[in-house]
């Protein structure tokens, strides 16, 4: 082994040799199309502006565009040049590609799946080199001198098709995983929504001094059914008050120090948990919404859509929620699971407007009807659904470990192998062929 003098790669084989990757490939920068070009009618190019289509290892382009001026040709790996710099996936088409993109097609000196692997090492020095732009981009230069350690061409053959079969093996069970995981998510969600919808079971009414057996009558709401005879059904805009933007009181009580800041990706919608706040030294924005202690907030806009938690603090989060304050008559803890819950996801998911990011509003969240318990059985659902849920929460948690342990395995074999770390030289015919 010997020190490769690249910093993301570390030491390397004596005989590996070193290249500037403009050596080992053709390079296209994508190119933003003239206003207009862009479409979402299926006609022309599939269109990709930057990674935000990206997939595992696809695109899922959802515009079009009839003449774009850069094109990437099917199974050359597109890279991410503009934030998240480094990104890679590969193209199963050809797309037209914008200026968030670079197109890398390997020459033949260059394996195309060595290629591929070899490209998921590299975030380290493209990062490096963006660090300090405006938007954390780098140039097609900067990507053309990116230095490459290559070994003959039958070893990059032999790691390509060994980081195939052995990362192939790890995808396996990150997708039964995570196959797990939407199942217990779908069974506690239809958990919240039954109970929701129904009320407690009899022997949980009679451990509550409930009557065990309620009476039923007509909701008059189709996803609801029957509902218990002293339940109300309201409109959720007269029981529960959203708090609005600038100049109300709670942002001005907030303005001026430093608070905790929720964004949508401090949630995890389908627990109503929050993640992560940060803490900020901003004044709010226009767009800002203050929460007290308690509220629950509701996502809007996509792909935020529903995403829902009630944090147990007072702070400052993004424009892209509702919040929302239940009155005398409903408990926040019980509108949390409310808005937790199938018809409420449902209803957002289906009373989108606009196309360029489409979002529910509460007009639409605000006018839907839903049950009322007495406070009381508000309560005591809380505590049921609390404890129902505990178990299936406790897996998923750790399922989503084992998930994360397992593609951090899955980086650390990749990088072994494409630095070779690993002689798959001599490994068995089963994990090279």
């Amino acid at each position: 082994m010997r020190r490769s003098c690249i910093r993301c790669l570390g030491d390397v084989p004596e005989h590996w040799e070193r290249f500037r990757l403009k050596y080992l490939a053709t390079l296209t920068m994508g190119q933003s199309p003239p206003s207009g070009a862009v479409q979402a009618d299926p006609v022309g190019f599939f269109f990709l502006q930057g990674c935000a289509e990206f997939g595992f290892d696809h695109p899922s382009a959802n515009r079009y565009c009839c003449s774009p001026p850069k094109v990437a040709q099917k199974r050359t790996i597109l890279l991410s040049v503009r934030a998240p710099v480094g990104k890679i996936n590969l193209a199963d088409k050809e797309y037209g590609i914008g200026r968030g993109l670079c197109a890398v097609q390997p020459n033949p000196r260059w394996h195309d799946r060595f290629a591929w692997w070899q490209l998921h090492v590299l975030h380290d020095d493209l990062k490096k080199v963006a660090t300090g732009s405006t938007y954390g981009a780098v140039s097609v230069d900067d990507v053309a001198d990116l230095n490459l350690m290559i070994p003959p061409y039958t070893e990059q053959r032999a790691i390509a098709t060994f980081l195939d079969w052995a990362t192939a093996k790890i995808d396996a069970l990150i997708d039964k995983t995570q196959t797990l995981i939407e199942r217990l998510q779908e069974r506690r969600r239809a958990l919240i929504t039954e109970t929701i919808a129904r009320g407690l079971p009899p022997d949980e009414n009679r451990k509550a001094s409930f009557d065990s057996c309620p009476k039923l009558k007509p909701s008059g709401v189709e996803w609801l059914g029957d509902v218990p005879e002293h339940w109300e059904i309201r409109r959720m805009r007269h029981v529960v008050t959203l708090t609005t933007g600038p100049g109300t009181p709670k942002l001005r009580q907030v303005q001026g120090g430093e608070h905790r800041h929720i964004g949508m990706d401090a949630v995890k919608s389908w627990t109503g948990e929050l993640v992560d706040a940060l803490l900020t030294t901003k004044v709010a924005s226009p767009s800002s919404r203050a929460f007290s202690r308690g509220d629950v907030m509701f996502g809007k806009l996509r792909p935020y859509l529903a995403k829902t938690c009630r944090p147990d603090f007072d702070g400052l989060c993004s424009g892209e929620f509702l919040v929302l304050d239940g009155d005398d008559d409903i408990d926040n803890r019980y509108l949390l699971y409310l808005l937790l819950s199938q018809y409420m996801v449902a209803l957002a998911d289906s009373s989108t407007y606009g196309t360029k990011m489409p979002r529910t509003n509460w007009q639409e969240v605000g006018s839907s009807l839903v049950p009322v318990p007495p406070i009381q059985e508000q309560v005591a659902l809380c505590a049921f659904l609390d404890n129902a849920t505990a178990e299936i929460d406790s897996v998923v948690r750790r399922s989503g470990r084992l998930i994360d342990r397992l593609r951090e395995k899955r980086q650390a074999l990749i990088t072994a192998a494409v630095t070779g770390q690993i002689d798959v030289r001599g490994a068995p015919e089963g994990e090279t062929a």
